[in-house]
């Protein structure tokens, strides 16, 4: 049976999950595996090499083709460039906070082969001090209702209740060896700046329309409050809004505790592979943990190997700026996204390669043009 709690719990951010990170820094350093690591998956070794913006930039000084080449045989200036370049992530990467925690441990249904992306379903409408109505789990199609215990041990605030939030399951087995089942690569939930024109959006929606701002995706944020007196209190923690999510297997995704606060720095759908360099250690997620994340926590779903049948559920709350047709689920039951929200009909990643590959680019091409500028004087 699933375990569950009512949604209007407060969680603290308890001396475990401290702990929990401590000891997973302290294993890796010592070549063993951590507890909560699955028999089914042995976690990924750490990538070594050179930082891929420092690799980036020598290789562009070797290529004559590249606006780089102009400062071919000047190592210490590139890396000093470098260096810059370092400082200005490392700027855009807020760590003095709690942007992911693991809440509890949870257990799946049996799986049954469902699957559904950013379905929309009415949120269980939580008020202090007593139990949610139930209407909102008549928003739920038949095939996804075993998953209603994982929907309620999420705790959802108030200011959710009762609105519009999105149900993810995907239930499957990896098809080929090295393969991850969501999406690969280091990545926040948010696209960060994202410019909404009138092409390929449909549907109703009001203000704002977003001619260029930050895209949402569950926002969040963690809000600590003081329980007790002055000669004894504790800090407990409330998760307004984010992302909620879990899965059958250990060690398949990778989050840090951090949050990108400059949203120009996030590409492409999201990517921020460019950022790995200056992230340091992620935490492995345990199986059947479930974990909250803000929208613009770095995290990544690791490759697994062949055979292996993973079940993943998140739960992304009302904060949501658009909504993707192609790639989500519609809901037979009648439920939309709220007239806020846009909906955008054309494919998020079509046209342009893989989402990797454009904004490395992307980001060389503006590199490129600020460097080619101040050295030849255009």
């Amino acid at each position: 049976m699933a375990t569950t709690t009512q949604p209007n719990v407060e969680y603290s951010l308890h001396s475990f999950d401290k702990w929990k990170r401590i000891m997973e820094r302290r294993q890796v350093r010592a070549g063993t595996p951590s507890t909560t690591e699955s028999p089914e998956h042995q976690p990924c070794q750490a990538r070594k090499g050179l930082p891929s913006t420092l690799k980036l930039l020598l290789l562009g000084a070797a290529d004559p083709s590249s606006l780089l080449f102009v400062f071919a045989g000047c190592t210490e200036l590139l890396v000093h460039i470098y260096r810059l370049v370092r400082e200005c992530a490392l700027d855009s990467i807020k760590r003095d906070g709690v942007y992911t925690a693991t809440l509890l441990n949870i257990s799946f249904p049996q799986p049954r082969g469902a699957c559904c992306n950013m379905m929309p379903i009415m949120l269980p409408n939580a008020v202090c001090g007593s139990m949610p109505s139930d209407e909102w789990k008549s928003t739920i199609p038949t095939r996804y209702k075993q998953y209603i215990p994982l929907i309620e041990a999420c705790p959802l605030m108030e200011a959710d209740g009762g609105k519009i939030g999105y149900l993810t399951v995907h239930e499957s087995r990896i098809e080929e060896d090295g393969q991850s089942q969501r999406r690969p690569g280091l990545h926040t939930e948010s696209p960060g700046l994202l410019q909404l024109t009138g092409s390929g959006a449909g549907g109703e929606f009001t203000e704002p329309v977003y001619e260029g701002g930050t895209f949402l995706w569950g926002g969040g944020h963690h809000v600590q409050r003081k329980c007790g007196d002055e000669r004894s209190f504790c800090l407990r923690g409330n998760f307004e809004g984010g992302i909620y999510m879990a899965s059958t297997v250990g060690q398949s995704c990778r989050v840090w505790n951090a949050k990108v606060t400059d949203s120009s720095c996030i590409g492409r759908n999201g990517d921020i592979e460019h950022l790995r360099d200056v992230l340091g250690e992620g935490s492995m997620v345990g199986a059947n943990e479930l974990v909250w994340m803000t929208d613009m926590t770095p995290h990544e779903s690791l490759p697994l190997p062949k055979g292996t049948y993973r079940q993943y559920f998140r739960l992304v709350t009302s904060n949501v700026s658009a909504w993707y047709s192609r790639h989500s689920t519609e809901n037979e039951l009648g439920i939309f996204p709220p007239s806020s929200v846009r909906i955008i009909d054309s494919d998020k990643f079509a046209a342009d390669g893989s989402l990797t590959d454009r904004h490395s680019q992307n980001e060389l091409h503006h590199l490129c043009d600020s460097l080619h500028s101040a050295v030849v004087g255009e």
